[in-house]
């Protein structure tokens, strides 16, 4: 509760309910994020977004080469299966 609001209405004549009542619906200042609380999380998630893209490109770049040797199995296994038959 904010004191300085509790008491600041029950010197306007309002009473203790509603004074109290009002005064808790305040947040304390510990509790709202500030500009500098936000460019913090802002700083931390670009610096894991550019993680995660990283991460991408490391596994585009596996799937690529996995590509590359499936397709070179398969023309493989196609010449031994045409030997094969010959």
């Amino acid at each position: 509760m904010v004191s300085e609001v509790y008491e600041a209405l029950i010197d306007a004549g309002a009473s203790e309910a509603k004074a109290k009542a009002a005064a808790e619906a305040i947040p304390v200042s510990e509790q709202l994020t500030t500009k500098t609380d936000l460019a913090e999380v802002k700083a931390d998630l670009k610096a894991e977004i550019g993680e995660v893209r990283t991460q991408v490109v490391a596994l585009e770049a596996k799937v690529w080469k996995a590509g590359v040797a499936i397709a070179a199995l398969a023309v493989l296994l196609n010449k031994f299966l045409d030997w094969l038959i010959r």
